[in-house]
């Protein structure tokens, strides 16, 4: 498993998006709406997301079929959520509260 992206809150996604477009070479608007962004500069993906859609979080891409197992017996109770784009996902906290999504893409 690898680091996936990081998602921070936004009130306003389009100004959220156009203001790290200001700082950040050449990035890829990969998807944009009202209530979510997600942006990628370099090997570094950022989600913007509005409150109450989404919690800030950490996510961590699940790329096998063994390591989805492997979390599945690890959060029994944690079911993954099918998203729009085609990939599935849950969150979770780790040791210190902080929340995680683990993602897998279609």
């Amino acid at each position: 498993m690898e680091f996936d992206h990081v998602a921070i809150s936004s009130t306003d996604i389009d100004a959220s998006v156009q203001w790290y477009k200001q700082f950040l070479d050449d990035v890829e608007i990969l998807y944009q709406d009202d209530t979510w962004a997600f942006l990628k500069a370099g090997t570094v993906k950022i989600a913007f997301i509005t409150p109450g859609q989404h919690p800030p979080h950490v996510a961590v891409r699940v790329e096998t079929d063994t390591q989805e197992a492997s979390l599945a017996e690890a959060f029994p109770k944690r079911k993954w959520k099918d998203h729009r784009d085609g990939s599935k996902s849950f969150y979770t906290k780790d040791n210190c509260g902080n929340i995680v999504e683990f993602i897998k893409y279609a």
